[in-house]
């Protein structure tokens, strides 16, 4: 098996190439053909969804721009029933996508996001939603 890149950021290898090796997508898979064993999981993953009860929430979660069928059948394998939440607040707890915050006194500052949630759900997102606008021009 091939060895995973660098967890580190440079101008020759972004972050996002680790979490496309950690989703096991080929390096520089938009540019170039994807592997067998990609296909291959693909394909398999697309038999079991035809027979999926929660087939009607992929389907619903592959509208939206940057999900694709992987990445929703991965949001649905992790999140489990969306309606256990109640609002979406809640949902982005879960996802650990809420900013953090410091307060002293009267004084409040929201930082960076906690990162306290399901990171392997919240990797799918940010991966999905940084291809998507590198591409896209948004």
């Amino acid at each position: 098996p091939p060895e995973p890149p660098l967890a580190r950021r440079s101008r020759s290898r972004p972050l996002y190439s680790v979490w496309e090796w950690e989703l096991g997508m080929p390096s520089n898979s938009l540019l170039g053909a994807p592997s067998k064993s990609t296909i291959m999981l693909t394909d398999s993953m697309r038999a079991q969804l035809e027979h999926w009860r929660m087939r009607p929430v992929v389907e619903a979660l592959m509208t939206l721009r940057g999900i694709d069928m992987v990445a929703a059948m991965t949001m649905v394998a992790e999140i489990g029933d969306f309606t256990r939440f109640a609002r979406p607040r809640e949902l982005m707890g879960f996802l650990g996508l809420v900013p953090s915050e410091y307060s002293s006194g009267s004084k409040r500052t929201q930082g960076q996001i906690t990162k306290t949630g399901n990171s392997h759900a919240r990797r799918v997102l940010v991966v999905g939603h940084s291809l998507c606008t590198s591409f896209s021009g948004v």
